[in-house]
């Protein structure tokens, strides 16, 4: 290319070489932008890494192995035995959501409570795994009905 033709189309077209100069600028300002980001982005996954390793390490029994302290060890066996009552008061409120209404069926059925239609429900269910003869075809899903 001949240098007096660079000369004349730089001459003759300035406002393109200014478009082409300031996308150059956003080109530069933008990649530089984009390599700050990524340098920011490997830190935080190192932090993050570091943050996983720590609690592995927290989590493993053997690594971690703290002491117990015999005044504490007492509390807390204070504190599960309060836990456990007052779990056996409000079980059947929350474990056996169905129990007024098996107690009422029950007692529609002439018997003194849902514990003995639970029981004799089993029973049948036991027998009928013996006897082969009754083709009931069921799933077993018990629950101790406290």
């Amino acid at each position: 290319m001949d240098t007096v033709f660079i000369k004349r189309f730089i001459k003759y077209n300035k406002s393109l070489m200014a478009v082409i100069g300031v996308s150059l600028l956003v080109v530069l300002f933008l990649l530089v932008i984009a390599i700050i980001k990524y340098l920011e982005m490997v830190e935080a996954n190192n932090e993050v890494n570091q943050m996983r390793t720590t609690i592995q390490n927290l989590q493993d029994p053997m690594q971690n192995q703290v002491s117990v302290i015999e005044g504490n060890l007492k509390l807390l066996e204070q504190d599960l035995k309060f836990y456990r009552e007052k779990n056996a008061i409000i079980k059947p409120f929350f474990g056996q959501p169905y129990r007024q209404a098996v107690n009422m069926m029950a007692q529609s059925l002439g018997m003194k409570n849902g514990e003995e239609l639970v029981k004799k429900f089993y029973d049948f269910l036991d027998a009928s795994d013996q006897n082969e003869s009754v083709n009931i075809r069921f799933r077993r899903f018990r629950m101790d009905y406290e």
